[in-house]
């Protein structure tokens, strides 16, 4: 740096065993990192040369020295690179290529630091041509996150889907050699547990699926399938005999229809429609005549518990009964 500070940054982080902790080796993803990837001699980022050394096990095999400021004394080495970066970038652009992909931390470039390191938390699209390093960024990006957001993302994971399992053997060991091995990887046919697809889809197929006219598709087949009974149906509760009537279930899917939701977000405005319009029946029951015995057991805005069971879940909801 500017200052005399030197940084030396890898693919993990690294401390001494020493009281201090003294600070080894900068994981590439932390904040005083940045300055590597982001410098340029039109922004140098308080850097002041940038080094990248090349090695084969624990022998080193190359180093690149690119100064983003004039040196202090004015003498410029004979052998330093004119353009930034591009001497070390190139050198690992013409590496023979094996059967799987490599990590790209020595040579991110600040177009690609700024995608990986993008704050935003909802979906991030990167696009390119074919060769443009999109996937490549986009496992540095999972493994950033991982790192910025590792509490919470250790809970829920993080789940990488690729086309075929040929290509997922291809990216699979760049993860790990960031230090990241909680990571499942799935192929579409393996996303559901237990099931494996392998039938073969027609190129029409595929071209359908792909289109942006299966989004309506998938819209028409769910709402097709949130359909209401055409007769009344009969719940029984504490011995009471309540019905649900084909209007309450269409009122109770217009409500949540009306949330705007996914279908299995807005189930829960349905099934609270439904609790209502039962929980409705059940205070009238109690309240009737035949039904005093017991309504005289309940004290005036008393509490209780009215639970019930259906084919897919048991429900329970807080009554209030009067008098």
């Amino acid at each position: 740096m500017e200052d005399g500070e030197v940084r030396r940054i890898g693919r993990v982080g690294l401390r001494d065993d020493d009281e201090d902790l003294t600070t080894l080796l900068l994981d590439w993803r932390a904040d005083h990192s940045r300055p590597f990837y982001l410098a340029t001699t039109a922004r140098p980022e308080g850097a002041h040369r940038r080094r990248h050394l090349r090695t084969i096990g624990r022998r080193v095999i190359g180093v690149h020295d690119e100064f983003l400021t004039a040196p202090t004394d004015g003498n410029v080495p004979e052998d330093h690179d004119d353009v930034v970066g591009e001497s070390a970038l190139l050198e690992t652009l013409e590496q023979a290529r094996s059967g799987h992909m490599t990590d790209i931390v020595a040579t991110i470039q600040r177009e690609q630091d700024e995608i990986i390191r993008n704050p935003h938390a909802g979906v991030l699209v990167v696009q390119g041509g074919p060769g443009t390093g999109k996937t490549a960024v986009a496992l540095h990006r999972a493994a950033y996150l991982l790192y910025t957001h590792r509490q919470r993302l250790d809970r829920s994971g993080v789940l990488i889907v690729g086309p075929n399992a040929r290509f997922l053997d291809y990216i699979a060991r760049v993860l790990p050699s960031l230090g990241e091995s909680g990571v499942v990887l799935r192929t579409l046919g393996d996303l559901y547990p237990g099931v494996r697809a392998t039938g073969p889809e027609s190129l029409r197929g595929e071209e359908v699926k792909g289109s942006e006219a299966m989004v309506n598709i998938l819209k028409a087949a769910v709402r097709s399938r949130q359909t209401a009974p055409t007769d009344d149906v009969e719940v029984l509760v504490d011995g009471h005999r309540l019905v649900l009537d084909p209007a309450s279930v269409r009122a109770a899917r217009g409500r949540a229809r009306m949330t705007r939701r996914p279908h299995n977000q807005a189930r829960e405005a349905f099934a609270t429609r439904i609790v209502e319009a039962l929980t409705e029946q059940y205070v009238a029951a109690l309240t009737d005549p035949v039904g005093q015995a017991e309504d005289q057991a309940w004290a005036p805005g008393a509490t209780d518990w009215v639970t019930w069971e259906t084919p897919h879940a048991r429900c329970s909801t807080p009554t209030t009964a009067p008098r």
